[in-house]
């Protein structure tokens, strides 16, 4: 398994096409704003494999992992609550092939 260098979101994240083609599974659980969470799984949704999966932690705090979640046709969502029981964590599967 192979990750990412690393460094700055905003720095880093840009560059995985060049990186690491396609990703499996993309764990977002950094700044949890909704202007980083946009950011970070807007990066990574453009790589993300055919049945690949994005964890999103913290997602009742604002709508991001919603909108993500609403532009990816055919994928499937779940909503699970986290371990001390205050937040909550979105999963998105893609499409698989």
């Amino acid at each position: 398994m192979e990750r990412a260098p690393a460094g700055s979101s905003r720095r880093r994240l840009p560059g995985l096409p060049r990186t690491l083609g396609r990703v499996d599974v993309f764990v977002h659980d950094s700044l949890h704003t909704a202007g980083n969470t946009r950011f970070e799984t807007g990066c990574a949704g453009r790589v993300l494999a055919p049945g690949g999966v994005m964890a999103v932690d913290d997602i009742s705090t604002h709508q991001a992992f919603a909108e993500r979640a609403q532009r990816s046709p055919g994928a499937r969502t779940l909503v699970c609550p986290s371990d001390d029981g205050e937040g909550l964590i979105g999963l998105v599967r893609t499409e698989p092939p």
